[in-house]
């Protein structure tokens, strides 16, 4: 996200830790981010840059995953077989070599 997209009182989701959860931006801080609630938790947090924050989500919304229990999207049935296929037709040209 960039700076002037970050509104005060919006939810977004944010990376904390090795998480992702929502937070809720309470304020702007100081010296520069803003001070947020971690929704899951209620934990006050700082937010230093914008990078940190994901995307903006409806407000009531609550998000809390560690980032490597997302599992990465599955090839399509297709591709898979097409690529053993592929491999399938190297293995008998080295064969014959």
């Amino acid at each position: 996200m960039k700076k002037n997209e970050v509104k005060v009182g919006d939810t977004y989701v944010a990376k904390v830790s090795d998480r992702l959860v929502t937070v809720r931006i309470d304020s702007e801080h100081s010296k520069g981010g803003w001070n947020a609630t971690n929704t899951a938790t209620g934990r006050r947090i700082r937010i230093k840059s914008p990078q940190r924050l994901r995307t903006r989500t409806p407000n009531g919304a609550r998000l809390s995953v560690k980032i490597d229990e997302i599992e990465p999207p599955k090839a399509d049935a297709k591709a898979a077989a097409a690529k053993a296929e592929n491999a399938d037709a190297a293995t008998s040209q080295l064969a014959f070599l």
